[in-house]
Formats: structure tokens, C-alpha cells, sequence
């Protein structure tokens, strides 16, 4: 039989680790823009350096699109003369980490800046055309005449391969493109410098995909199935996939951004006839599955109600949306180090108890994330 110390000490090597390597996170409250009076209408980008692009409903009930950077504040994306216009006349798809973001104009493929952004180029003529993505190079992927396009700045436009939705663009050469018309049968890596579209072998069990993200290294996590047959898998370059595991027994996921680390964001809902609360999720390739709201700080949860995660950056910085004393706003999560166990932790560290504590304390943060009063204390970036 091993000795108690022995079993104390291997409880606490095994401890010790995954306290280090997991993410820890507190809210802030995106301040609003001079004129969002009537609230945030949806958040189209979230770069590296921490800026957010997003279109802000004013009292006028008119859509404006903004770019905030931390430290600066807010910045209008609306070029000179032009005001704001109704709910659908300015969208944002997608920002770069040089703080340039694309989406649309009244159909029309839009670049935005804060310099004043105007068509991307070869699309000014087209009566219905798209922005999806850039990326840092200022390459834009889109949709235009029908058909997919790829604009490189100093080349001009060239056409993507017939009846496939351009959906994104990395800063290693590569574009994802997509069946269009519905649901994402098929989905395809374009490679730009040889113009060759590669079809991604996607998971046989799943239904067909409702969303597709590519990151840097190649990677694309996809969300399929509409109600039921919920998953997210990670398709590799290799050809090889990762199916996310359920979150808890009859859990359906469904994904929202990746970035290039790996990580995952999304939310998992209960499949079937019994309703239930939705799980807020970080995968990590090194921790699996994680229960987003409880690697929190519950004191900046306070107020908050309904969170969704949209976007996760490389710093695993995430941005999303939600309800903060009853109004829909914009929320940051930001990373942080792991917190330092407290004196009286420390012992029953040495004795091995650390994880049963732990796990307790982030069960009663997810308990209290879900079941709160409002409160006006949040942190605001």
C-alpha cells in the first residue's frame, strides 16, 4: 500500500499542472457610441489588437457602423457625406488586425476605415455583391456577379471557382469556400497561389454545416446541423478531423469562432423536447472541453444575462453579445493568468484537496451566472 505522503504528492503534481494551463477570464462592458442610442444591431470583427467592428442602432433607428480601439474610443466607419440608413443598409462580415473592415452597403461590397472606406475595388459596378473576409495583407474574399472573387490590392480581382461562396481568408494563402444556396454540404480550401480548391472530407455522421471559420494554420471548425444532430468537428490540412465531445449527455454544440491556437468558442444546448439553459464552451487542444461562464470572474458577471461568444482572438481574448441590466450590449472577455491559490488554499493544496475545492467554486460561479440579479458594477473597458 502507498504511503499517504505518496498519494498526497502525486494528487498534487496532477493538480498543479492544469491549474497553470487553464484560462481564467474577467467581463468588461463595451461602452456604447455617441449615438447607439437604441443598442448594438449585431458585431461583425474582433482583431488581435483588441478592436471591435460592429453596427450600433441610433434614436433615429438608423444602422452605423463604428470601429472601437481600446485606449481611443470610437471611430465612425460611415465615409463623408453619407448618413446612417436603415438596419440593412450597413453589414460587417469580417475586421483585420490593421483595423480595416469589410461587409456591405445596400448590396453592395463595402471596405471600411476610419479614413472613409468606399467599394471594394471591381465590385462598384455589380447590382449585388458581397464582402465576407480580409485579411491583413488587405486581400478581400467575396461574392459578386454570381459568383466567388478574390481582390488582391495592386492586382486587381480575380474569379474564384463557379457556384462556391468565398466564406473567409487567412494570412497564409488560403481561402474557404462553401456550397452556397443553404446549408454547407461541401466545403472547399482554395490554395491562391496555385488556384487549386481542395474539398474538405467533412464527418460522415454530421449533417450538412451552418458555419465554417478558417484559421491561419489552416484549420476549419465548422458548426453543423440546424435543431438536431448538433457537432462541431475541426478539419485539419492533413485530412484528418477532430469532433468536439458533447459538453453533457444529450448536448448538441455549436460553434462560433477559432483562432489560431486552436481554441473554440461556442455555445451546447440540450437536443429534444426537454428544454434547458445553454452551456457556454472553450475548447483548447491541451484542456478539451470547458465550461466557458465558470473560468470567469463571478464578480464581473454580475448584471449579465444570456452571454454569447461570436469571436475569439489569438491572445484568447473573446467578444460577444449580451444582456447587461436588460439591454443587449457588447461584452469582452479578457484572458488573465491563473489566480494564485489563496492562504487557505495553499493547505489543502498539500493535501491534495485543491481540485474537489476548485471544481466546487466553478460549479457555483456557472450556478450564479445563470440564476442572478442585475447589478451596474460591471467593468467597462
Amino acid at each position: 500500500m502507498k504511503s499517504l505522503s505518496t498519494v498526497l504528492c502525486t494528487a498534487l503534481l496532477a493538480c498543479a499542472p492544469a491549474v497553470s494551463a487553464t484560462p481564467h477570464y474577467t467581463l468588461s462592458l463595451l461602452p456604447e457610441p455617441p449615438d447607439g442610442a437604441l443598442g448594438v444591431h449585431d458585431l461583425g470583427g474582433f482583431n488581435n489588437a483588441g478592436q471591435l467592428a460592429a453596427t450600433w442602432t441610433t434614436a433615429a433607428f438608423a444602422a452605423h457602423p463604428y470601429l472601437y480601439t481600446p485606449g481611443t474610443g470610437f471611430e465612425s466607419l460611415l465615409p463623408p457625406g453619407p448618413a446612417p440608413g436603415g438596419f440593412d443598409d450597413w453589414r460587417i462580415y469580417d475586421l483585420n488586425d490593421r483595423g480595416v473592415a469589410v461587409g456591405n452597403r445596400i448590396d453592395r461590397a463595402w471596405q471600411y476605415a476610419p479614413s472613409g472606406g468606399g467599394p471594394v475595388p471591381g465590385t462598384a459596378g455589380v447590382a449585388d455583391s458581397v464582402a465576407s473576409a480580409i485579411n491583413d495583407a488587405g486581400q478581400v474574399a467575396g461574392w459578386a456577379n454570381g459568383g466567388g472573387y478574390l481582390y488582391t490590392p495592386g492586382q486587381g480581382s480575380v474569379a474564384l471557382p463557379a457556384d462556391r461562396w468565398a466564406m473567409d481568408i487567412n494570412n497564409t494563402g488560403t481561402v474557404l469556400l462553401g456550397s452556397p444556396g443553404g446549408p454547407l454540404s461541401t466545403l472547399y480550401r482554395y490554395d491562391i497561389a496555385t488556384a487549386v480548391s481542395t474539398p474538405i472530407a467533412m464527418d460522415p455522421t454530421l449533417d450538412p454545416a451552418n458555419l465554417a471559420v478558417l484559421n491561419d494554420r489552416g484549420d476549419v471548425v465548422a458548426g453543423h446541423g440546424v435543431r438536431l444532430n448538433l457537432g462541431v468537428a475541426i478539419y485539419h490540412p492533413d485530412g484528418t478531423f477532430t469532433r468536439l465531445p458533447d459538453m453533457f449527455p444529450g448536448s448538441g454544440e455549436l460553434a462560433s469562432d477559432i483562432n489560431n491556437e486552436g481554441w473554440v468558442v461556442g455555445r451546447a444546448i440540450r437536443e429534444g423536447p426537454v428544454p434547458g439553459d445553454d452551456v457556454l464552451f472553450l475548447y483548447t487542444p491541451e484542456g478539451g472541453m470547458q465550461d466557458l461562464v465558470a473560468l470567469i470572474d463571478p464578480t464581473t458577471l454580475q448584471g449579465w444575462q444570456n452571454l454569447s461568444p461570436q469571436f475569439i482572438n489569438d491572445r484568447g481574448d473573446i467578444a460577444g453579445l449580451g444582456y447587461f441590466d436588460g439591454e443587449r450590449r457588447v461584452f469582452v472577455l479578457s484572458s488573465v493568468a491563473a489566480p494564485v491559490p489563496e492562504p487557505g488554499l495553499a493547505l489543502l493544496t498539500g493535501l491534495g484537496l485543491f481540485g474537489v475545492v476548485a471544481g466546487v467554486r466553478r460549479r457555483q460561479a456557472a450556478a450564479a451566472s445563470r440564476n442572478r440579479a442585475n447589478h451596474a458594477d460591471c467593468p467597462v473597458l
